[in-house]
């Protein structure tokens, strides 16, 4: 439920993912495109899109983003264009649910972080934003994006 955070068990999969850098001023138009070329590409293979399309974010410089886009898929596929197999880590997870326009998740990312610091967690390793439908279908107040840090603690 949005609003509320919790500890889940992730399982690991599969993904078809492109690593790159942007900046603030391009990262959702770069997220987007990447989306679409990985949509392409998984659509013309073998494989089946197995799960919500999600960026980890290997460092929070917004001047600077290292940023990997990735779809989960049933099965490996030849790596291609920049494209490559990539895993979404099966471990413990400090999650809440953001509803609403992306560029106002500042607040879910504040929330998840204090819950964090009162639970006591520790994070280690990159955070992960799951979009669970696609912004572009939807009015800005059905959006749903999950937010998800590896946990110790």
């Amino acid at each position: 439920m949005e609003n509320e955070c919790s500890i889940q068990d992730t399982p690991s999969s599969i993904t078809y993912a492109m690593r790159f850098r942007t900046n603030e001023a391009h990262i959702g138009q770069d997220i987007q495109r990447s989306m679409e070329y990985l949509h392409q590409s998984i659509a013309r293979s073998s494989a089946r899109i197995a799960g919500y399309p999600f960026v980890c974010f290997h460092n929070m410089n917004f001047e600077d983003w290292d940023l990997e886009v990735a779809i989960p898929i049933s099965n490996p596929i030849a790596e291609t264009d920049g494209f490559f197999i990539g895993i979404f880590p099966g471990c413990r997870m400090a999650t809440t649910i953001h509803r609403g326009p992306l560029h106002l998740m500042k607040a879910s990312y504040f929330r998840l972080s204090r819950w964090m610091d009162d639970q006591g967690l520790q994070a280690i390793g990159p955070i992960y934003e799951v979009y669970m439908n696609n912004p572009r279908d939807l009015p800005p107040d059905q959006i749903f994006a999950g937010l998800m840090v590896p946990i110790r603690g």
